[in-house]
């Protein structure tokens, strides 16, 4: 991208966006946690986000916070910061992995002109526009992922509360309900909204929202969702029912991170068959984008390889394409932090699944049947290995950690780890 130099910054838009350190996202997009918390998006460094904003701002406070002046300015000019640490680090990794922030300054690239021209030499944005929907107004869900916590599951703080635990969540949405009625004025302006929470399919909120749009009349923005699958009928609504009024297919990033039982622990309030039915569904509607998004973490990395297998021969893999997100938080269940032999034991895994979407004549023919480029999936999860090799601690710093937290909930919800969990036994010993 070309374009004209920009005066105050004497740098064409194409320039900035080569820079190495420059996101769209900070001129375009907001992100805010279920509890308040600021970030420029929603994998940035957590630990920056009291320096960004307090929870009574507006939005537009926030944009224009101090922290988030000082942000563009260093990424106009070429200067990374530590809160982006994120995608830096996977650039950096040599794996060949696309960021966030190098799919950001892809998607957007048509504005950078414009933000860049309307960015003032201290870094302020004259006019904020949000193209990029992502302000997560509850922590409602109706599950408690075993790699969550009470602040993104309004369950977990329910069990957390029983249990004596500290509780300093405080949602947006009950604090402060003009947040809602911010993100309506920027109607006009959104291409995206992605939703994901705590859980969508169950928030109010999320479907406020599709009203909204679907009476100003932007049935043209894309939809995007992260969820947990497990509804998709709500009070009154039917979700399929309105994406119906949208123009574009609907993008719908599934958590589901191993079968069964396996599931059902992992993912605590997940009925394995209420999970295949709505799969199955939206397998079947034409204008749905199903991929299944697995956060990966000392549970499941070893047998990514039976999961894949399993979901594709029963038909519960569109497509084959699948996306692997690894947890570092919370630490005492990261991948990274797993014994090296069990790092090399999921390594051999994802390659023996490389191995056979090449060479199995049945899984070749399914994929052609569904036009879906196998070599894409192999793209996306060869990878995976080496940037799980590439961070990480002994397992022994975690280790008791892992020992009473895997113990406290076991009791807590009647489940067993080593029941569901035969051969990572060891990490419980």
């Amino acid at each position: 991208m070309a374009g004209r130099k920009i005066p105050q910054w004497n740098i064409t838009p194409g320039e900035a966006l080569g820079n190495g350190a420059f996101c769209m996202l900070p001129f375009v997009h907001m992100h805010i946690t279920p509890d308040g918390k600021p970030l420029p998006c929603c994998i940035g460094n957590m630990k920056y986000s009291s320096a960004i904003g307090r929870k009574n701002l507006s939005i537009e406070e926030m944009v224009n916070s101090d922290f988030m002046k000082e942000l563009r300015l260093k990424m106009i000019k070429g200067e990374r910061h530590e809160v982006c640490k994120g995608c830096y680090k996977i650039e950096d990794s040599g794996t060949g992995t696309y960021s966030f922030r190098n799919t950001a300054n892809q998607k957007y690239q048509r504005h950078a002109g414009r933000v860049l021209r309307r960015t003032d030499e201290n870094g302020n944005l004259m006019d904020f526009e949000m193209r990029y929907y992502d302000i997560r107004l509850s922590h409602v869900c109706n599950m408690k992922c075993r790699t969550c916590n009470s602040g993104y599951s309004s369950l977990w703080e329910a069990e957390d509360k029983k249990q004596g635990i500290n509780i300093t969540t405080d949602m947006m949405h009950d604090r402060n309900p003009t947040k809602f009625e911010e993100i309506l004025e920027h109607v006009p302006y959104m291409e995206e909204c992605y939703f994901a929470g705590g859980e969508p399919m169950v928030d109010d909120y999320h479907y406020y929202l599709l009203e909204a749009l679907i009476e100003q009349g932007r049935t043209d923005v894309r939809l995007s969702y992260n969820t947990n699958l497990s509804k998709l009928k709500f009070k009154k609504y039917d979700v399929l029912a309105l994406w119906e009024k949208f123009d574009n297919p609907v993008n719908v990033y599934s958590s589901i991170d191993h079968c069964e039982e396996r599931a059902e622990y992992i993912r605590s309030g997940t009925k394995w068959p209420d999970i295949q039915k709505n799969i199955k569904t939206l397998l079947l509607e034409p204008n749905v984008n199903l991929q299944i998004s697995s956060t990966v973490s000392m549970l499941n990395y070893t047998t990514l390889e039976e999961f894949y297998k399993k979901m594709l021969s029963t038909g519960l893999m569109p497509g084959g394409d699948w996306q692997l997100n690894p947890v570092s938080n919370p630490e005492w269940i990261s991948v990274f932090n797993l014994p090296q032999h069990l790092k090399d034991k999921g390594r051999e895994g994802i390659e023996n699944i490389i191995k056979w979407v090449r060479s199995d004549e049945k899984v070749i023919r399914m994929f052609t049947k569904r036009n879906y480029n196998f070599e894409h999936t192999v793209e996306n999860i060869k990878a995976f290995p080496d940037l799980v090799d590439s961070a990480g601690v002994s397992f022994e710093k975690v280790r008791s950690e892992f020992v009473s937290e895997t113990t406290r909930l076991d009791n807590l919800r009647k489940e067993n780890f080593v029941e569901v969990f035969p051969e990572l036994t060891e990490l419980y010993e």
